[in-house]
């Protein structure tokens, strides 16, 4: 659903001219809170550096908004497609090949294709592939609570046998 992009990674989004998008998308993070179930202080954590602030900001319109910069630099971004095989040329270059008898070549290879990665196994084929670690993992978004918190701040509660992370965005959303 939604994610922290470090104060690193906006820099990296700063010098590709997206940070003010992905900051007016998202909301701005310079601290996380952590306490325990019964309001006691745990610790906090500065969540900016390099002067710049951290951003949480929905996954999807992230990747419109890289997506959308990608092709308006004219790179082309092909979905959709299943991997079938990845080859490298004596060039140093890579050729996929897709399960529907296309081919693409180019100097590097972007698999974004999730926990089960088909690319990672033709990277590193000794990946044993994901093992539950037993972490349940829920989150969502809501703009109908009412939590009083610091602006700019993820707040974390932790009790015996699991944690809350919420985030209340400049825009009024509560991230969970």
């Amino acid at each position: 659903f939604s994610l922290t992009l470090a104060s690193n990674g906006v820099s990296v989004l700063q010098n590709l001219g997206l940070d003010h998008a992905v900051m007016a998308e998202g909301s701005a993070v310079t601290e996380g809170v952590s306490m325990t179930g019964k309001n006691k202080l745990l610790g906090e954590i500065s969540m900016a550096g390099g002067g710049l602030k951290s951003a949480f900001i929905k996954r999807v319109p992230l990747g419109i908004i890289i997506a959308d910069e990608a092709e308006r630099q004219g790179i082309k971004i092909t979905r959709g497609k299943k991997l079938q095989n990845v080859a490298m040329t004596a060039q140093g270059g890579v050729v996929a090949t897709f399960h529907d008898g296309t081919q693409v070549s180019g100097d590097l290879l972007i698999g974004s294709d999730g926990v089960r990665s088909v690319t990672r196994q033709f990277v590193d084929p000794a990946f044993p592939g994901p093992i539950y670690t037993g972490l349940i993992n829920s989150g969502g978004y809501t703009s109908d609570m009412r939590l009083s918190a610091s602006p700019e701040t993820i707040n974390f509660v932790f009790c015996k046998l699991a944690f809350f992370g919420y985030h209340i965005a400049s825009c009024g959303e509560m991230y969970w």
